[in-house]
């Protein structure tokens, strides 16, 4: 089986910790892949970027990723390349992709809604990160979505990997 993952959750809510655990507890290969991978290369070499996600920092990464998306909707046409290179090699992966904007998240788990691959919403929530100011509408938009499954990592490590080791093992029945 092939599994994508499309996590949200607001910023510093722990969804590359989430990946880190799952690969860590995972029999199953991950991979991991963002839907602004693409968009921080472009910044970095045309904007001249430094890497470092304030304010600022994210607005140009939200505003070029919106351009890119209007555009040729390359940041969806990246994601589906990517796990479509990933297919040709792996019989079974679980794919890990953080989207921000409800309707790319939409739109990834309505293409992925086909033999072959189970496709999941997923938030990350953590009460300390819900309400900070945001900079950017993708941001803001976070919890304008109904997901599949709703994370909670309001506790300690520990109890968030446990949180993690349920949902994957539910992710396999």
């Amino acid at each position: 089986m092939k599994y994508i993952l499309v996590l949200n959750g607001p910023k510093e809510s722990g969804k590359d910790t989430f990946i880190d655990i799952l690969s860590e507890i995972s029999s199953i290969p991950i991979i991991r892949y963002s839907s602004i991978d693409y968009i921080k290369n472009v910044a970095i070499r045309s904007f001249d970027w430094d890497g470092i996600k304030d304010a600022k920092g994210r607005k140009l990464l939200s505003d070029l990723k919106d351009a890119a998306t209007a555009y040729n909707n390359l940041p969806f046409k990246r994601i589906t390349e990517f796990v479509e290179d990933i297919s040709i090699v792996q019989e079974e992966f679980i794919f890990c992709t953080c989207v921000r904007e409800p309707p790319e998240i939409k739109k990834l788990l309505d293409f992925y809604n086909k033999e072959g691959y189970t496709a999941l919403s997923v938030c990350i929530t953590r009460d300390s990160k819900t309400g900070l100011e945001e900079s950017n509408h993708a941001d803001e938009g976070v919890f304008d979505f109904t997901y599949d499954v709703y994370l909670d990592n309001n506790s300690t490590i520990d109890g968030f990997k446990g949180n993690i080791e349920v949902f994957y093992e539910n992710l396999l029945q």
